[in-house]
């Protein structure tokens, strides 16, 4: 969410940057599961179809491997913050959204 410009001025003052973007699991009343709250509408199924969390999170890393490394911006595969795994190149739910811009 921040331009270059203003990564650079936290930078100077010492500030410590990592974006990540990672399955936390969302469950609704009636044991649906999913990603995230922005990613509602694309379920994994009922929480009891799963062993363990990590399954979960397994499920979810698979299923979104191909889109992941795009990132928000055009920028992304190639910017240096995300070549050193400081960056995961945003928002997953913005990335899958950009897809369906009219």
């Amino acid at each position: 969410m921040f331009s270059l410009q203003q990564h650079k001025e936290l930078l100077r003052f010492g500030m410590k940057f990592k974006s990540l973007c990672d399955p936390i699991i969302d469950i609704g009343p009636d044991l649906e599961v999913w990603r995230c709250f922005p990613l509602l509408k694309y379920s994994a199924g009922k929480l009891d179809g799963f062993e363990s969390r990590f399954d979960l999170i397994d499920y979810f890393e698979e299923k979104y491997k191909t889109i992941k490394p795009m990132g928000v911006r055009a920028e992304c595969p190639h910017c240096r913050y995300r070549l050193n795994g400081l960056c995961s190149g945003g928002c997953l739910a913005r990335t899958l959204i950009s897809f369906h811009k009219e």
